[in-house]
């Protein structure tokens, strides 16, 4: 994953908690231009900054760093409900799926 990629994802992430930049900043104990400020590129994004702004927005990270990150919660709950099911349905839903 590129800079721009989690620079995006921030956003995105901060967006689905409803929270501003400058709210996550105050959040994670820095100035309210912090966050907006590492958005633009003038602050470089540490490891330990990343995952504070994570909780503070709820994402796990195993969200945050997936592969299908819009989808993520559909297929988190698609692979529960998946892993339920009995072997014999499980090769029925296969079958159907495959024509």
């Amino acid at each position: 994953m590129e800079i721009k990629d989690v620079m995006t994802r921030l956003g995105k992430v901060r967006s689905e908690a409803n929270l501003s930049a400058r709210e996550v900043s105050l959040r994670i104990g820095k100035s309210g231009q912090y966050l907006s400020q590492i958005e633009s590129g003038r602050i470089t994004l540490s490891v330990e900054t990343l995952l504070d702004i994570l909780k503070v927005c709820n994402c796990s990270e195993e969200k945050f760093f997936s592969e299908n990150f819009e989808s993520f919660n559909e297929d988190k709950q698609l692979k529960a409900l998946l892993s339920s099911l009995p072997q014999n349905k499980k090769k029925s839903l296969i079958e159907f799926l495959s024509k």
